[in-house]
């Protein structure tokens, strides 16, 4: 999804005559104008940013790279985890791989 798109998804949620909350349970990889991969996750429903991939925190120093697996697909789309009783958790999973990749902010 890119910027314009998910500015355009906010703006529709926004717009919304019922004002729901979102849980932000399925995000997909915010793109830049050049089509490049920002790093951003952006819902899917409400269009805001809300988590960034693990390797942004190798970059920081918050993560060792051995701590991240080198990546088998593109982990385009995530959805968030749940718990055993069905709580969300903060971490998202790729929903193609199934490896975590992503915490929401």
């Amino acid at each position: 999804m890119t910027r314009d798109q998910a500015t355009a998804v906010r703006v529709q949620w926004e717009q919304r005559e019922i004002h729901l909350h979102c849980d932000h349970i399925t995000v997909e990889l915010e793109l830049n104008d050049l089509g490049d991969p920002t790093g951003n996750y952006v819902c899917i429903l409400c269009g805001e940013s809300v988590a960034h991939r693990r390797m942004d925190q190798v970059e920081a120093g918050i993560l060792l790279q051995n701590q991240v697996d080198p990546p088998i697909c593109s982990h385009y789309k995530l959805g968030l985890e749940c718990t055993e009783d069905g709580r969300s958790t903060h971490i998202y999973r790729c929903l193609e791989c199934g490896k975590p990749c992503a915490t929401n902010l």
